[in-house]
């Protein structure tokens, strides 16, 4: 009889601990879904800590890919990597082809977030022979859909295009609004990021008419987002604010945060190039200020690229260089090296116009050194040069 009631009590333990691990797993996904990261963060380790103490690897495996998660949406892509990584391990250990499937996306889109675009094609390549091996076909669309995005980041837009008309063939071919909204998203990109604006006006709007079909006001405002980018691109600078706008009345009513702050730095882009600068201001001290509650690391470091943008134009140097310092900081933290060479170029323009050549230099050749290593083609190339030039003349 006593046996059977340690048999019974380690059992009951046991079920108190795994409900224990579905309560913090739940909690850290509601977080998740109100942008709430560090919240998330402590409720899915709590999930993990649980996990190790009963020795239960599926839920280990589980609460280290959604804490990778967790730091691949807060902008921290080595602390990622790291948990995806044991994710990953632990996944294979007990032959659970989903989670191994979802570990190599996540780890995926984390070496794309670090510039890393071989491991990230590698693991995306690895995710859509896991889905097709699954016959899971929304795996298999977001597979294409992030190759897709690899491809992109490395300025090879007739392949990106390539795989996501795949992945809208999938999307189509299944019924999938969900995939065919991010299809049509991901093909605005492209023929954003190659300069053919109008047919990313079309594909954002294509992508818009399925979010309000079903709804789905987080990518609607996304959407927003994207075509005020199209139209600021354009020139359009009074018609991308209102878009911009509309982002953030989008991000407001879902409650997501980390969007809100993004809507306000591209409203302080947008009134930079007006030439508004009180205003681009404060919409940039927004963003700031909304990065630092949601913990978006890189969302922070760009709001501080911003302001030191800004101080930069309107002369106030001390400010600029403070401002993109930080952002500067942040770039070599997260590793991203868009941000960072942006950083160098700019300190690089405000030290031309102190007459401080040598530091100008040093900041410029660091810039150019970036440059040379990235695929990517928004690194403003052509105005590095010209400061280059400038830097010369000047001297």
């Amino acid at each position: 009889m006593r046996q059977q009631n340690m048999e019974f009590l380690t059992l009951a333990l046991i079920l108190e601990n795994l409900d224990a691990q579905k309560r913090a797993w739940s909690r850290g996904n509601f977080y998740i879904g109100r942008y709430e990261f560090e919240e998330a963060l402590y409720h899915h380790k709590r999930h993990l800590q649980i996990a190790k103490d009963i020795g239960h690897k599926y839920g280990e495996a589980c609460a280290y890919g959604n804490v990778g998660t967790v730091f691949k949406m807060l902008g921290d892509f080595p602390q990622a990597i790291e948990n995806l990584e044991l994710s990953l391990k632990i996944a294979k250990e007990v032959g659970d082809k989903a989670m191994e499937g979802n570990a190599c996306c996540n780890l995926g889109t984390a070496f794309r977030g670090l510039s890393d675009f071989k491991k990230a094609e590698e693991y995306q390549r690895l995710y859509l022979e896991i889905s097709k091996q699954r016959g899971d076909k929304t795996g298999e669309g977001n597979a294409y859909g992030n190759l897709g995005h690899v491809f992109l980041c490395c300025g090879k837009f007739r392949k990106a295009k390539g795989l996501f008309d795949l992945q809208l063939g999938v999307a189509k071919e299944e019924g999938n609004k969900t995939i065919e909204k991010q299809a049509y998203c991901n093909l605005g990109n492209a023929f954003k990021s190659f300069g053919n604006l109008k047919n990313a006006e079309y594909y954002y709007t294509r992508c818009l008419e399925i979010a309000k079909e079903m709804g789905d006001k987080a990518t609607e405002g996304k959407v927003y987002g994207n075509l005020g980018e199209v139209l600021k691109g354009r020139g359009d600078f009074k018609k991308a604010i209102h878009y911009f706008n509309l982002a953030l009345k989008s991000a407001k009513e879902v409650g997501n945060k980390a969007d809100e702050g993004k809507a306000y730095g591209n409203l302080a882009n947008a009134f930079t190039s007006l030439g508004e600068f009180n205003r681009a201001i404060y919409y940039g001290n927004r963003c700031l200020t909304m990065a630092k509650k949601v913990g978006d690391k890189a969302e922070e470091g760009r709001a501080y690229g911003i302001l030191g943008d800004v101080f930069q134009r309107i002369s106030i140097y001390s400010k600029g260089i403070e401002n993109l310092k930080l952002c500067l900081n942040i770039a070599e933290s997260v590793e991203d090296k868009d941000m960072e060479g942006k950083a160098y170029i700019n300190l690089g323009d405000i030290f031309i116009n102190l007459h401080e050549f040598t530091k100008a230099k040093e900041y410029l050749l660091r810039g150019l050194e970036i440059a040379k290593k990235s695929e990517k083609q928004g690194l403003g190339r052509k105005r590095l040069l010209l400061s280059l030039e400038c830097l010369c003349s000047a001297r």
